[in-house]
């Protein structure tokens, strides 16, 4: 998500089905293991004290997996960031690092 208040990451397996359960066991385990790497991430690069994991699309019914990192000094914490109004915009610039940074820890 576009909003640098809350590092908010959306994974989007390549597949036409809308629910984690109609996937191959195979590929269940492989969007885990991505939903993993993902996470590893927040944590590590962003001060965090909870990370938030969903698959819920009832607007957006493509197969999708929110990862975000929760702070409980950030916007909305207790509540949840959905609908949550404050939004602060990456830079371009903003873009490219944070791109480079999760590259980078993929590969690694």
């Amino acid at each position: 998500m576009d909003n640098q208040l809350v590092p908010w990451f959306i994974l989007v397996p390549r597949t036409n089905h809308t629910e984690l359960i109609d996937l191959s066991i195979d590929d269940q385990q492989a969007v885990l293991k991505e939903i993993n790497q993902i996470a590893e991430f927040v944590r590590t690069e962003f001060e965090i004290d909870k990370l938030n994991i969903g698959a819920i699309g009832n607007i957006v019914r493509q197969l999708h997996i929110h990862i975000i990192g929760r702070s409980e000094t950030d916007y909305c914490w207790p509540n949840v960031v959905w609908g949550a109004s404050n939004k602060q915009p990456y830079t371009p610039t903003q873009v490219d690092t944070l791109r480079n940074q999760l590259e980078r820890h993929l590969r690694s």
